[in-house]
């Protein structure tokens, strides 16, 4: 079971309301505080984006918001690209 004490669960979901941007990479989704933090992100406006080689609980959640995008590849060849995207931006 999640608590404060060792998993931080009130602050990591505080924190979710007030996140811009998730960016979730190389994970299904198989806990519920993880899927908890995504929620929350989603339902406060944020923007979710997870990276994977499968289809998972996050890339569903944000193939069905407004506000996300599923980006499927290997975290080794996506995130360079990502940076490399930001960095000449």
């Amino acid at each position: 079971m999640y608590n404060e004490h060792y998993y931080r669960y009130n602050s990591a979901l505080n924190i979710a309301r007030q996140t811009d941007v998730l960016i979730i990479v190389g994970t299904s989704g198989a806990t519920s505080l993880p899927n908890l933090v995504a929620w929350e992100v989603i339902e406060n406006n944020g923007f979710l984006i997870d990276i994977n080689i499968e289809e998972n609980t996050f890339s569903n959640l944000a193939l069905a918001s407004q506000r996300g995008i599923f980006i499927k590849g290997p975290s080794g060849e996506v995130l360079p690209n990502i940076l490399n995207l930001l960095t000449d931006y």
